[in-house]
């Protein structure tokens, strides 16, 4: 049976990251709250980020290698999840580094100055 007042927080979380809010603005956003661990600590935005991946919320259960349906009412919806999901992954793709663009036809990369000088 979760807590009321802090499943409605976890919700929150979840519907914000999905809208595109950052995840630490959300993080604190939730945690001015009142957004706390079972133990009463602030998440740090390591368990937060954890939270926010973790299937259960939406009403499925893992272990080991099989995945279910849990026997519970889930927090949120798979479509928010999803969203979600979505959401943080879109954040996590870093643009490759070009050493070579052909907008920049000067530029030149630092091992090619110091065979140059040499």
């Amino acid at each position: 049976m979760p807590d009321q007042e802090r499943a409605e927080l976890v919700r929150k979380a979840f519907s914000l990251v999905a809208d595109g809010h950052n995840l630490v603005e959300v993080l604190r956003m939730v945690t001015a709250l009142g957004l706390r661990s079972r133990q009463g600590h602030k998440l740090t935005k390591g368990t937060f980020s954890q939270m926010l991946h973790n299937r259960a919320y939406s009403g499925w259960v893992k272990q080991k290698d099989i995945t279910a349906r849990g026997t519970f009412e889930p927090l949120i919806s798979e479509e928010l999840f999803e969203r979600t999901q979505q959401a943080l992954n879109g954040r996590s793709k870093r643009q490759k580094h070009v050493k070579h663009h052909e907008d920049w036809p000067l530029a030149v990369s630092c091992s090619a100055l110091r065979v140059a000088s040499h």
